[in-house]
C-alpha cells in the first residue's frame, strides 16, 4: 500500500492489518509509521518516484492499493507523483505478478465530463486547457493504468470517491478546520451548491471490497454516499470550532482568476480557482449504484456520526478545544459535553451508541432541559433530537413518533388527526422520550401520567441492538420510565382519544376548607389544579371540565379563542441581568418581612390561572409561555409524589410547619393528583397519588431540606425531572421492583455509557456491582458550572 500516512491510508491500514500481512509506503520515519510498525505492519521507506522503494513494496504482494497522491503543487511536480509515480507503481506490480492493483483516482475527473445526467462511470472524460492540476492529473493517472493493463495485463481497478473527511483526511477536514481557524473563508458563493461526501472509513472498506470482489476486474466506481450543501458540511467543523465557516463570494474569485490570467506563472493557481467554482456550483450526482450492484458497496457511517468520529479525534490531536461547548442555548443546565450531535435518523442512533461503546466514552440523549435535573448531564456525547421529530404511524388511536418530538409538536400533530392525548401537564416544551422517561403527569385522579398512555416503545440499546417492546412484553413496565440508563429511545406508540374541548374556572378557598374536602374536590372535576399560598392560607384551585357534546362538533371554532399569545421574544443578556437582579431586589423586599410578603401575594392570590375555553391541549397547558418558557437557573424546583389518601395530613403539617415557624416560601406551592401506575418507576407505582411541586427563589437549600424531613415518614417519591433531596437507601426502599430495574440496567448496559455520576448514585449500588466498589450517596444540588 502506497499512502500509509494520508487519511484514506491509515483507514485502509486499519482495515488490512488484521487480515494480512501488509507493507505500506512511508516517505520518512515518524510516529505514524512507527505505530503502524507496532500493529504488524511492515515499512518500507520512499515514495512513488523511487524505483527501488517500489521494487521492495511489491515484491511478493497478492494486492496493491495505490492511495498516495499529490493533492496540491505545480503540474511538474504533481505529474511526476500522480502519473509518473503511478505508472512506476503499476509496472513494477505487472512484474511481481501481483493479482489486483486497487487505484484511488477522484470524482475530480468529471470536471469536464460530456454528460447532461449525472456523474457515472460511462462518462466520456475529456482534458481541457484550464483543468485544474489535480483533476487533469488524476485523468491522465487512470489513463496510464487502461494502457499498462492492456499492455501487461495487471488487473486494474479505479475507485473515485468523491469529497473524503474524516480523521487524517487533507481536503476536506484537516484544511477545512484550519482555515475556519484562523477565520479565512472556507465556502465558495452562497454554500448551497451540493457536494457528495462520504466517511473515509467507508471508502476504506470499499478498497478492501475491490481488491477481493472477482467482478472489480477492469472496472471503474464511482464512492460516495451522501449529498449535501456546502453550508450543511461546513456547519460541522464550524460547530467543533465554535467560529463562522466564512465565505467567499464568486464574483471575486472570478476576478481574481482573471487578474492571474496577465501575471507570469499563475497559470495553475488560475486553473484551480476555476475548478473551485465549477464545483461549488455543481447540481449533479455521483452515483454509486454500479459500486452497490458489483462490489456489494453499502456506506455505513452518517454524516452525523461520521463528524462525531471527527470531532473525537480531532480533540484527540489536540486541533480542536474539549471544552468548546455548553448549552446555555437549550436551557438552564450548565454541562460540557466532550461532543454535541444532532441525529436525524434511528440509524444514526444506533451508530453513536455503538461508538460510545467500542470507544468507552458516555452517551446521553437531552430532552428539552425545561427543568433543572442533572439526569442529562454527560462529558460524554450528547445527542440533541431536534432533527428527529417526525410522526412515523398513525393505526386508529394509535400514534407512532419520533423521540424528539416536543408535546406541544405532538398535540398540533393530534389535532389534525382529531385525536389528543388523554393527560396533558401544564408544560408542553418537554420531548416526548423526556416526558415518558421522567413519568411526567397531568392533574387529574382519573389519568395516570403520560408514560401510562405508552403502548410500546423503540429503544437503542448499548451494543447497538435495537428492541421495540409493547405491552405484551413483560418488561415493558421496566422500560417506559428509565430516566434514560437502559438505552436512547428512538419512538413512542401512544394510545390516543377522540378530540374534545374543555372549559377551565377557577376559585379561592381556605387551606384548612380545602384540605377537609380535598377527595370531593379532585373528584368533582376531570383534571384539577391547585396552587397553595402558605403566608395566605389560601388556596387557589383550576377546575376543569369537558364541553357539552355539541359543542365538541364545534371544536374548531370555540378553540380559537383558547390560543397561546406567541413565544416572548429572547432577551438581551443585558436585558436578562436586568431583569435577574430587579428579581432578586423584589424577594429581598418581600422576605424583609412577611407583613409586606403577604400585601403582594394578596395581588396573586385568584389569578394566577388563564381561564380557557377550547380544545384540551390549549386548555391544560396553561402554564406555558412559548418555546422559550423554561425554568431560570435562578429558581430550584422539586416535587414529590405522595399516597393519595395521605395528602390531606401531609399538607397539614407543611400547613403547621410554616405557621408555627413564621417562614413562608416566596413561591406558592403546586398541587395535583394522578392514579395508580404499573410502570415500575413511576411514583405513582401501585398507588393513586397526590404531587406537591416546590419553588425556592431565591435559590436556598433549607427549604427542600425541611420538606424532605417533614414529609419522608409519608414514604414520598420524587419526581426523576426535578431537583432530589432524597438519598438513594430511601428512595430505593420506595419503589418494590427497585432492584428488578437495577439488574435489568446491568445486563442491558453493563458498561454504563447511558450513566452520569447522579444516576451512577443511584442505580450502580447493587449487590452485582462489581466486588468492592462503593459509591457514596448522591444528595444532588444544582451548581454552576465549574
Amino acid at each position: 500500500m502506497t499512502g500509509g500516512s494520508g487519511g484514506i491510508g491509515q483507514a485502509l491500514l486499519e482495515q488490512l492489518v488484521d487480515l494480512y500481512e501488509v507493507k505500506a509506503l512511508f516517505r520518512s520515519k515518524n510516529d505514524t509509521a512507527e505505530r503502524w510498525e507496532k500493529r504488524g505492519c511492515r515499512a518500507v521507506w520512499g515514495d512513488v518516484t523511487s524505483d527501488a522503494a517500489l521494487a521492495e513494496l511489491v515484491r511478493g504482494t497478492t494486492f496493491v492499493f495505490h492511495c498516495a497522491a499529490l493533492i496540491t503543487g505545480s503540474y511538474k511536480d504533481s505529474y511526476a507523483v500522480n502519473v509518473e509515480g503511478t505508472r512506476r507503481l503499476a509496472r513494477a506490480a505487472a512484474a511481481n505478478g501481483c493479482q489486483r492493483f486497487v487505484h484511488i483516482s477522484s470524482v475530480a475527473v468529471y470536471s469536464a465530463a460530456r454528460t447532461d445526467s449525472d456523474y457515472t462511470e460511462n462518462a466520456e472524460l475529456v482534458e481541457y486547457q484550464d483543468m485544474a492540476v489535480y483533476a487533469l492529473t488524476k485523468l491522465q493517472s487512470e489513463r496510464a493504468l487502461v494502457e499498462i493493463a492492456r499492455e501487461d495485463g495487471l488487473d486494474v481497478t479505479i475507485l473515485r470517491p468523491t469529497c473524503v473527511y474524516g480523521p487524517n483526511t487533507k481536503s476536506y477536514t484537516l484544511m477545512p478546520l484550519d482555515l475556519i481557524r484562523k477565520g479565512l473563508p472556507v465556502i465558495l458563493g452562497d454554500g448551497r451548491g451540493v457536494m457528495d461526501v462520504v466517511y473515509v472509513g467507508d471508502v476504506a472498506k470499499a478498497l478492501l471490497s475491490a481488491a477481493q470482489s472477482p467482478h472489480a476486474r477492469g472496472e471503474v466506481f464511482n464512492i460516495g454516499h451522501e449529498t449535501v450543501t456546502l453550508n450543511d458540511f461546513y456547519s460541522h467543523y464550524s460547530r467543533m470550532l465554535d467560529r463562522p465557516a466564512r465565505h467567499i463570494p464568486t464574483p471575486i474569485v472570478r476576478t481574481i482568476a482573471k487578474l492571474l490570467d496577465v501575471l507570469p506563472g499563475t497559470h495553475d493557481v488560475r486553473r484551480g480557482a476555476r475548478f473551485l467554482i465549477r464545483m461549488s456550483e455543481n447540481t449533479k450526482a455521483f452515483p454509486s449504484s454500479k459500486a452497490a450492484a458489483l462490489l456489494g458497496y453499502s456506506p455505513e457511517v452518517s454524516l452525523s456520526t461520521g463528524m462525531l468520529k471527527t470531532e473525537l479525534w480531532a480533540k484527540q490531536k489536540c486541533l480542536v478545544a474539549k471544552t468548546q461547548f455548553s448549552l446555555d442555548n437549550y436551557g438552564p443546565l450548565r454541562f460540557r459535553p466532550l461532543a454535541i450531535v444532532h441525529p436525524s435518523s434511528e440509524r444514526e442512533l444506533v451508530e453513536i451508541a455503538q461508538l460510545a461503546s467500542n470507544t468507552n466514552i458516555k452517551a446521553k440523549a437531552i430532552g428539552s432541559l425545561h427543568s433543572l435535573c442533572p439526569i442529562p448531564e454527560t462529558d460524554g456525547v450528547c445527542l440533541v433530537l431536534d432533527r428527529y421529530k417526525k410522526l412515523l404511524k398513525v393505526d386508529g388511536s394509535l400514534v407512532t413518533v419520533e423521540a424528539g418530538m416536543t408535546l406541544r409538536e405532538l398535540n398540533e400533530t393530534l389535532a389534525g388527526l382529531k385525536l389528543a392525548l388523554p393527560v396533558s401537564g401544564s408544560i408542553t416544551a418537554q420531548t416526548v422520550s423526556g416526558a415518558i422517561s421522567t413519568a411526567t403527569h397531568g392533574g387529574t385522579i382519573f389519568h395516570g401520567s403520560l408514560s401510562d398512555y405508552v403502548e410500546s416503545v423503540r429503544i437503542v440499546r448499548a451494543d447497538g441492538s435495537v428492541l421495540e417492546i409493547d405491552r405484551s412484553h413483560d418488561l415493558f413496565n421496566g422500560v417506559v420510565v428509565s430516566v434514560g440508563v437502559l438505552g436512547i429511545i428512538s419512538a413512542v406508540t401512544l394510545r390516543c382519544v377522540p378530540a374534545f374541548a374543555l372549559q377551565a374556572r377557577s376559585a379561592v378557598r381556605k387551606a384548612e376548607d380545602v384540605l377537609d374536602a380535598f377527595d370531593d374536590i379532585n373528584r368533582n372535576s376531570l383534571y384539577t389544579d391547585m396552587l397553595y399560598f402558605p403566608i395566605t392560607d389560601e388556596i387557589e384551585i383550576l377546575s376543569v371540565d369537558r364541553l357539552k357534546d355539541r359543542d365538541v362538533d364545534n371544536l374548531h371554532d370555540v378553540s380559537c379563542i383558547a390560543r397561546r399569545k406567541p413565544a416572548p421574544k429572547g432577551m438581551s443578556r443585558g436585558g436578562q441581568i436586568l431583569k435577574v437582579l430587579g428579581l432578586k431586589l423584589f424577594a429581598w423586599l418581600l422576605l424583609r418581612g412577611n407583613t409586606i410578603q403577604r400585601f403582594f401575594t394578596k395581588f396573586s392570590v385568584g389569578s394566577c390561572y388563564p381561564l380557557r375555553i377550547g380544545r384540551s391541549d390549549w386548555v391544560l397547558a396553561f402554564g406555558d409561555l412559548g418555546d422559550s418558557d423554561r425554568s431560570p437557573d435562578t429558581i430550584r424546583d422539586m416535587e414529590v409524589a405522595l399516597p393519595y389518601e395521605q395528602a390531606p395530613a401531609a399538607i397539614g403539617l407543611l400547613r403547621t410547619h410554616f405557621q408555627t415557624t413564621r417562614t413562608f416560601p416566596l413561591m406558592p406551592i403546586h398541587i395535583r393528583s394522578s392514579a395508580r401506575s404499573d410502570l415500575w418507576l413511576s411514583p405513582a407505582y401501585g398507588r393513586d397519588v397526590v404531587w406537591l411541586e416546590c419553588w425556592q427563589y431565591p435559590r436556598s437549600a433549607t427549604l427542600f431540606d425541611q420538606i424532605h424531613q417533614l414529609l419522608r415518614p409519608f414514604h414520598y417519591r420524587f419526581h426523576w425531572g426535578k431537583e432530589t433531596r432524597a438519598e438513594r437507601d430511601y428512595i430505593k426502599g420506595q419503589y418494590e421492583r427497585w432492584d428488578d430495574f437495577v439488574r435489568l440496567r446491568e445486563e442491558w448496559d453493563p458498561n454504563g455509557v447511558f450513566l452520569n455520576d447522579y444516576l451512577e448514585s443511584f442505580f450502580c449500588q447493587s449487590d452485582s456491582w462489581g466486588a468492592g466498589q462503593t459509591r457514596v450517596p448522591v444528595t444532588r444540588r444544582i451548581t454552576s458550572p465549574k
